[in-house]
């Protein structure tokens, strides 16, 4: 039998901007947060725009070349260029408070979840 991912409770919408490469991302949850990661080595943070609308994340940025001459190449994997990624959020956020970073060449994007109330008692009137 095989299984598909089941455990999947969200969607990353595969639309990439225009012609640009696709970045690989890690989305997960913790009780209070949403956490996306990508490995974005050799990208500079002036390169990288991060946006939000709606339930939308739009990450966008470009990884340049560190050298342009002419190569006899015996294998080319690398990406070099404008990459992007929207990610649909699957819960309610604080957009206020989303917090981004980039350390050793991972991004990471916390965001808040928004505080609703939990379970309480319904009084009911006479």
């Amino acid at each position: 039998m095989n299984k598909e991912n089941t455990d999947q409770k969200f969607e990353i919408s595969e639309e990439k901007l225009e012609s640009d490469g696709k970045l690989t991302v890690d989305v997960f949850q913790t009780q209070s947060d949403l956490t996306i990661q990508s490995a974005v080595a050799g990208v500079r943070l002036e390169n990288l725009d991060i946006s939000i609308d709606k339930d939308l994340i739009i990450i966008k940025g470009k990884r340049e070349r560190p050298e342009r001459e002419k190569r006899d190449y015996f294998c080319k994997e690398c990406y070099w260029g404008s990459f992007s990624r929207k990610i649909i959020l699957p819960v309610k956020v604080n957009k206020e408070d989303i917090k981004a970073t980039l350390k050793k060449g991972i991004l990471t994007i916390k965001i808040p979840k928004e505080r609703g109330e939990k379970k309480r008692k319904i009084v009911i009137e006479e």
